[in-house]
């Protein structure tokens, strides 16, 4: 038990040391995305973000927002908007059930969540605008509306194991992201993006759980230099990095593809 204590300071101290080097730890800045107007945007995100570049979930929101008339950001750098000028959660049900084809007529996009699950009897692929509507009833069934909801609820494990139940949310990536879009500054997202970074700084592979553990230890390390430095803050900065790597090389791996890759090897 010692040892991998001791191992998991040493890796955090690392990642700490080669973040400090390669990021730009004093000017880490959020992105629009953390600063939606609406809670039903961040489910939207979280759910159309899974196995594809940000550029197709920034066309899919503007669509939404436009069909719906519904304002998509709030000014950036704020808190929560007052409840009364937030679309609600309920709302969204709404658009969803008056729309035969929500993938189409809200969202335009007819992309799956799970597209290389197998079709069987009960179940087979999921439409990721079928899915956003899965999502959306366990925050409602929990009386969930506002992001103020959200952060008072009593039973946010209760609430993830509920959401980690629905197809293609098993490993609750996309409920940590979730989470981070709503305000949540100790939640990370440990994608292929912070995966690939915590090799490059550790020189092996870690588990996505792992991997989340990390960059929340490293932060604490950095947080000595940088205070106002959180896990989310952490978390944006490596995904900047990432992504502005992989566009200069040209290397896109698949999410899916690259975390069954890591589980594997090192179980």
């Amino acid at each position: 038990m010692a040892g991998k204590v001791r191992m998991r300071c040493d890796n955090a101290n690392q990642l700490a040391s080669f973040a400090n080097q390669k990021l730009c730890l004093a000017n880490a800045k959020l992105s629009n995305a953390y600063y939606y107007q609406s809670l039903p945007f961040c489910i939207i995100d979280s759910i159309f973000s899974l196995g594809v570049r940000y550029g197709q979930v920034e066309r899919v929101l503007c669509h939404f927002s436009k069909k719906c008339n519904r304002q998509l950001f709030r000014q950036h750098g704020t808190g929560f908007p007052r409840e009364s000028d937030q679309m609600k959660v309920s709302d969204l049900t709404k658009f969803l059930e008056s729309e035969k084809s929500p993938e189409k007529n809200l969202f335009n996009n007819r992309g799956y969540a799970n597209p290389s699950k197998k079709k069987g009897p009960k179940e087979g692929p999921i439409l990721k605008a079928n899915l956003v509507g899965k999502f959306t009833k366990v925050l409602k069934d929990a009386k969930i509306e506002t992001f103020q909801d959200l952060k008072a609820y009593q039973k946010p494990t209760e609430l993830d194991e509920k959401l980690a139940s629905l197809p293609a949310l098993k490993s609750e990536i996309a409920i940590r992201y979730f989470r981070m879009l709503a305000g949540d500054e100790n939640q990370v997202k440990p994608d292929r993006m912070v995966l690939r970074f915590i090799n490059d700084a550790l020189g092996q592979m870690v588990t996505p759980d792992n991997a989340a553990r990390l960059v929340q230890d490293a932060c604490k390390i950095l947080k000595k230099q940088f205070p106002l430095l959180t896990p989310r803050h952490l978390d944006h900065e490596i995904w900047k990095y990432e992504s502005r790597k992989g566009k200069a090389t040209g290397i896109f791996v698949c999410q899916r593809g690259l975390i069954s890759k890591i589980v594997s090897e090192v179980k």
